[in-house]
């Protein structure tokens, strides 16, 4: 199974309401946060509207038995 890594790099400041709203529901609060989500469109596209502002990685783990 997929995971995707995501690190807050840069500052909400200056940033338009709807960047802020993406990464509020990124659980993105303050600069070095890191959150992991499962590996989907929906995530990639909220990650692609503020990728300005993060860092990701994608991490693959066994699935659980």
């Amino acid at each position: 199974m997929k995971k995707i890594r995501v690190r807050m790099t840069g500052s909400r400041i200056r940033e338009k309401p709807v960047t802020k709203k993406v990464m509020d529901s990124l659980g993105l609060k303050r600069i070095g946060t890191v959150r992991e989500y499962p590996y989907n469109e929906s995530v990639m596209g909220m990650i692609k509207k503020v990728i300005h502002l993060v860092s990701y990685e994608i991490i693959e783990t066994e699935a659980k038995k």
